[in-house]
């Protein structure tokens, strides 16, 4: 596993890696200074500290830096990756303004005696590896085996099958990687965001379930080598169900089966009829398109959904849907005169899967 429970008591190794990594020689571009803060000004005017050279053991992370807000605690990339406060051994607490919104990779990695963090309701964007190693993650892990922070599901040592909780709102970026023991996951509707290789060596995962509420998700770090193992259970014409296409997962659709009742309404002088279904209000609401197939005699025709109704007129006289449910009418069918007309109409939703079909005979 990617997180590791502290001791409680440093190794000597640990130490010398502490010293060493903090005078780590690194590259970075058009850096400025303030204070124990180096920082680059990003295109939106702010600031993002790439490298904290302090001695605080008490660390207050000031709001701004020579006039510039600081949003972002991040990294800086040389021959290696290295957080902003990486392996700063002497931290034991740390206060974060509420001017910041992301925390990148490695941010507080490695500040082994690191116990006490604030984090404000501004930070939206977590790294899961932003505070490995330290006391205040295991601490955090002891208690639940998921940190959820701001809502963000920020790293988890869960195993077996694991059902997300619905206050979550984003997957961090790697929050479940190297998770070996991890062997399904049922992410609840709610969630809009999976970060980037969210299940990253996870070898025996089996199953995903992926909402329809998920509408950013990059690779899930189980492309290409593990495609063939996973099922993807998700809904049609999503994300993830887009994602498993392209990355030739195998997904089963979890689209409810369209149910409903067709009725149909025939003109006085009998010159044409027309089919009206009654469907949920939840199926057509979740459809951005639909099909209704008319098949009259042997002619063929295919309309698209464009319009659902809460009440109709029939024979001059309003008619309102069944509760929790809305009308899709198909256009008017002109039929012949003669008896033996066999006509058919089907409707299908792309919310749902299966179809309803009715044929009459006139």
């Amino acid at each position: 596993m990617k997180k590791k429970i502290f001791s409680g008591l440093l190794s000597l190794a640990m130490m010398f890696d502490c010293l060493a990594m903090s005078d780590v020689a690194f590259e970075a571009k058009a850096y400025e200074t303030c204070g124990g803060y180096w920082y680059i000004v990003l295109e939106d005017g702010t600031a993002e500290i790439i490298k904290y050279v302090g001695r605080e053991e008490e660390v207050v992370i000031p709001e701004t830096l020579n006039g510039y807000t600081v949003t972002v605690i991040g990294t800086t990339t040389g021959s290696v990756t290295i957080g902003a406060f990486e392996a700063q051994c002497d931290i034991y607490s740390v206060v974060i303004p509420d001017t910041v919104i992301s925390i990148k990779e490695n941010a507080f990695s490695e500040c082994y005696y690191l116990a006490d963090i604030t984090i404000p309701s501004s930070v939206t964007n977590i790294h899961s590896t932003a505070f490995d190693y330290t006391m205040w993650i295991n601490n955090k892990l002891a208690e639940d085996p998921m940190v959820i922070i701001n809502d963000i599901l920020v790293c988890s040592s869960c195993t077996g099958e694991v059902i997300i909780p619905n206050e979550v709102k984003a997957i961090a970026e790697e929050a479940f990687s190297y998770n070996t023991e991890l062997t399904s996951v049922v992410i609840p509707d709610g969630i809009t965001e999976i970060g980037l290789n969210a299940f990253w060596g996870c070898d025996n995962l089996k199953s995903i379930t992926i909402p329809k509420s998920v509408t950013k998700m990059d690779r899930l770090g189980l492309e290409p080598h593990y495609s063939d193992k996973v099922l993807i259970r998700c809904y049609s014409n999503s994300v993830a169900h887009q994602h498993a296409i392209n990355n030739d997962f195998d997904y089963e659709l979890l689209d409810p089966e369209l149910q409903g009742t067709i009725y149909y309404q025939q003109k006085s002088d009998n010159s044409a009829i027309r089919f009206i279904a009654d469907v949920s209000i939840e199926d057509v609401e979740n459809a951005t398109s639909g099909n209704i197939k008319i098949v009259a005699n042997s002619d063929e025709y295919n309309r698209k959904v464009k319009t659902a109704y809460r009440s109709i007129i029939v024979n001059g006289e309003k008619m309102e849907a069944p509760e929790g449910k809305y009308y899709i009418i198909t256009p008017a069918i002109m039929i012949n005169d003669d008896d033996g007309d066999v006509i058919s109409a089907e409707f299908t939703l792309d919310a749902c899967s299966g179809s309803i079909k009715r044929e009459i005979t006139i």
